[in-house]
């Protein structure tokens, strides 16, 4: 048996043994507030639940332990003003929701360096087309890839997240009828998961979907 063949078996055992990672401590019946952290014990993620049991607001951090995201929400929805902020502290994005609905973006001071200055660029424009049509047909499922796509490449992670897990929904559910995405697409879906929860240091995620991503497109060098 080959040393990649052992690899694979190793972080397949790693995976399915311990998987959820124990770094999640939830005590919701205390205090309705739930934690992830990360490895070195600095909070990764907060969730803010009401008396009702649905979320009302998600924080995120760097692992420098400043203000990463600060999203709020109505009845289980995203609502009002939302915010991200940069590692220094400097508010970059303004999201406003309406039950859900994105009606706003404001992009106060948009980041990059030469060497991903064309990505950045990229992404906010493709970005902007597929909410402009996402306004028109919510379900358009090009476009909601695309919107969670370019909001991986910005680093709106709360928001790609989302994007993302639905996308991973539609999958399951086009599989029930035996049907599929462009297997490139569906190998995307799964990388980019994995690549979101490895940022929060959540590994046993990040191998799960990492390895969900190489066994889609086995074929592509680039996993």
């Amino acid at each position: 048996m080959c040393r990649f063949t052992h690899i694979v078996i190793l972080l397949v055992s790693f995976s399915i043994y311990s998987f959820p990672k124990n770094n999640q401590q939830t005590n919701f019946q205390k205090n309705k507030i739930s934690r992830i952290y990360y490895d070195d014990g600095v909070v990764a993620i907060e969730r803010f639940y009401g008396n009702d049991k649905k979320i009302d607001s998600v924080k995120t951090f760097y692992k420098n332990g400043n203000k990463n995201e600060h999203f709020y929400y109505l009845n289980g929805k995203l609502n009002g003003d939302c915010s991200q902020f940069n590692r220094a502290g400097e508010k970059i994005v303004t999201w406003t929701f309406e039950s859900n609905h994105l009606k706003k973006r404001i992009d106060h001071k948009i980041e990059f360096h030469k060497n991903n200055k064309a990505i950045i660029e990229s992404a906010h424009k493709k970005l902007e087309e597929a909410s402009i049509k996402l306004k028109n047909n919510p379900k358009d499922i090009r476009s909601i890839y695309i919107q969670a796509n370019s909001r991986y490449r910005l680093g709106n992670s709360t928001l790609a997240l989302k994007g993302f897990k639905y996308l991973e929904n539609y999958i399951k559910n086009l599989a029930k009828n035996n049907k599929n995405l462009p297997y490139k697409i569906e190998a995307n879906v799964y990388d980019c998961l994995g690549g979101i929860y490895s940022g929060y240091e959540l590994e046993d995620q990040a191998i799960h979907y990492k390895l969900k991503a190489i066994k889609t497109s086995p074929d592509e060098s680039r996993l």
